[in-house]
């Protein structure tokens, strides 16, 4: 490849594979940042969902039998 159509090649083929990965990139972690931002804010939904999904977990854990299993995986 000749230095003159390197420049071409590089706007051509690489520059969208590194504009649609950066999008990609951006439209993924926005939801994260996002809910990040509202956990250490300590937005009262989040909070009470995870309360919820902890209960529920844990009353599954007690139900089911999983609670030794758990214990021994803490370790």
């Amino acid at each position: 490849m000749s230095p003159a159509t390197s420049g071409a090649w590089f706007v051509r083929v690489v520059l969208p594979r590194l504009v649609r990965g950066a999008l990609a990139a951006a439209v993924l972690c926005l939801p994260v940042v996002v809910l990040a931002v509202l956990v250490t804010r300590h937005w009262s939904p989040i909070v009470d969902a995870d309360q919820r999904a902890v209960l529920a977990a844990t009353n599954v854990t007690r139900e089911w039998g999983f609670l030794p299993a758990l214990e021994a995986w803490q370790w």
